[in-house]
């Protein structure tokens, strides 16, 4: 599938309004981020860098503990929103309809439905269609299988469960890898087989370790990556992100 405008994102993940280093999925061991121009999780620090260090416009939002079905860091990321010159994208758990609304209706961010918090493909179709296919479906993925609460998608292998989500026309698909992310493992390869067979805008998160990845994310078809521990390590240089995102 070609690509007509490749992007990097910048991910942000929220917990009790800080911004901590996802590792693995292994949600209760993540630490406040402390890299170059974040110290002690401070994400509008974190989102600053993102901009004025390797000039990137958007960013990805992971509200830890609205996907855990804890208080949202709605007030943080609103501060986000204000300090961000393209899109945020949002996981905030959605699982209705209704959810999905709330978010959008305030027009400062895209939301994002991810197969580990919509209970079931009956709810997953309503957020689609009744979005006018705006939505944009995250295909959360971990050790190899799909996590869902709806067993059409966990009990299915990824390539069924992504052309099923396919099926239903979102705008977009993203495929994270949670067990890859934050890990340095490099691109997962049944994400390469899907980028290569994909009808929709496919984004990769999880794995991305070097400009190297970054590239051949690129030339697999991918829209875009999701990356943050390989921009907060140094890994990917600005000019290397500039030239990969041009």
């Amino acid at each position: 599938m070609p690509v007509a405008a490749f992007r990097i994102v910048p991910v942000v993940d929220l917990k009790d309004g800080r911004a901590v280093h996802a590792v693995k999925g292994q949600r209760e061991a993540y630490a406040p981020v402390n890299c170059g121009w974040c110290k002690d999780g401070d994400a509008l620090s974190l989102v600053e860098g993102y901009k004025g260090l390797f000039g990137l416009r958007d960013v990805y939002v992971a509200d830890l503990d609205a996907i855990t079905g804890r208080k949202p860091n709605t007030g943080t990321i609103r501060q986000i929103r204000a300090r961000v010159e393209g899109e945020v994208m949002v996981d905030a758990g959605i699982a209705s309809i209704e959810e999905f609304n709330d978010i959008a209706s305030e027009g400062i961010v895209r939301p994002i439905v991810g197969t580990e918090s919509v209970p079931s493909m009956t709810a997953l179709a309503e957020i689609v269609a009744q979005s006018g296919h705006s939505a944009i479906v995250s295909l959360d993925v971990k050790g190899g299988a799909v996590v869902s609460p709806a067993r059409e998608l966990s009990g299915a292998g990824i390539h069924d469960a992504y052309r099923t989500i396919e099926g239903l026309w979102p705008a977009a698909v993203i495929f994270l890898d949670m067990s890859a992310v934050g890990a340095r493992t490099g691109i997962n390869p049944t994400a390469m087989e899907l980028a290569r067979e994909a009808r929709l805008p496919l984004y990769l998160g999880g794995g991305v370790r070097s400009a190297s990845d970054v590239r051949d994310a690129r030339v697999a078809g991918f829209e875009g990556v999701l990356v943050a521990t390989a921009l907060q390590a140094g890994l990917i240089s600005p000019d290397e992100a500039a030239r990969l995102a041009s």
